[in-house]
């Protein structure tokens, strides 16, 4: 496994292809990449296939960096999604997990135990309007 560092603009257009057909179909983190294209992201590669990433965004409802995390179903249960969080919390002091459903709202309650003090978990649905002004302002200044 390689894991890469990069801003989302840095990807070639390949790859950046790839991460974006590597999140869920109608999901905002589509969006995420095409606001903010210059935000951090970590990948995880086997071999040129994608394992999982994160994708770090910076303008969120409560000041503090939100991880947004895919990981492929075939890597799933395997920790990968605790690694990714581990790398992005070399690079900033706290983050927020949006939980989205009981998987997420189980595997980000354990990884915010496993990192107190340093993960806060929202719940998605409850701030997604706010996300969707961020989008649009970023995109239509």
């Amino acid at each position: 496994m390689k894991i890469v560092k990069k801003r989302f603009c840095d990807w070639d257009d390949t790859t950046k292809r790839k991460l974006r057909r590597a999140t869920l179909r109608g999901g905002s983190l589509r969006s995420f990449t095409q606001a903010f294209h210059k935000s951090l992201t970590i990948v995880a590669f086997n071999n040129k296939q994608i394992m999982g990433w994160a994708f770090i965004l910076c303008q969120t409802h409560n000041n503090k960096p939100q991880v947004n995390l895919f990981v492929n179903d075939r890597y799933k249960g395997h920790g990968l999604a605790g690694l990714l969080v581990e790398r992005v919390l070399k690079n900033f002091e706290m983050i927020s997990l949006a939980k989205w459903d009981k998987v997420t709202k189980r595997l980000f309650r354990r990884l915010q135990k496993e990192n107190p003090g340093k993960v806060t978990v929202f719940d998605w649905w409850k701030h997604k309007g706010k996300y969707k002004r961020i989008v649009q302002e970023a995109l239509h200044p």
